[in-house]
């Protein structure tokens, strides 16, 4: 393994020792041994209802809806990453069937310096790992951008929530010109 990709994962993952990498034999790149076992609930949750608050490491821009396939296949560690996803959100025993749809689903992140990626771009990432689990098409999702900051280590925020009760306009103020 280089020791320049061994540097990087590190920097993505302090906490992470050597014998816990292995090279890919197609691709020469570093990939995870085991799972990813970072996430935790941020915010607790009482009776399996939402919203719920998932906290899991940002692993680079290999989640990123331009980068997490190759060709047709998805690369193993993004779908570690995934898998992880689902089973944080599958510990609150939820009961999908009884929810409103849409789901609101909202990315915040924390990220080391101003290169930090467009939280959009890891929405099919998410909503994929959440899909797996709830069996609710993402088609029934809608993604909402949450805060970016700057300083820390790197790791993403994702919440879910029900519909949102929209309020009533008043139309009959309106003025056709």
């Amino acid at each position: 393994m280089n020791t320049c990709d061994l540097d990087k994962i590190k920097q993505i993952l302090p906490d992470i020792s050597e014998d816990c990498l292995a090279v890919n034999g197609v691709s020469k790149k570093p990939i995870l041994k085991r799972t990813v076992k970072a996430t935790e609930a941020i915010k607790p949750v009482t009776g399996g209802k939402l919203p719920l608050a998932i906290k899991m490491p940002y692993i680079g821009a290999c989640l990123s809806v331009n980068h997490y396939k190759y060709g047709h296949y998805t690369r193993p560690e993004v779908k570690r990453w995934m898998n992880d996803l689902g089973w944080a959100v599958i510990q609150y025993n939820i009961d999908w069937a009884k929810t409103k749809l849409p789901l609101h689903v909202t990315c915040s992140g924390t990220f080391k310096d101003n290169r930090y990626p467009d939280l959009s771009n890891l929405s099919k990432v998410i909503m994929d790992g959440i899909k797996k689990v709830t069996h609710i098409d993402d088609k029934y999702y809608r993604w909402h951008d949450g805060t970016v900051t700057i300083g820390g280590y790197p790791e993403l925020i994702i919440e879910i929530r029900e519909e949102i009760a929209h309020q009533t306009k008043d139309r009959s103020a309106r003025t056709i010109c």
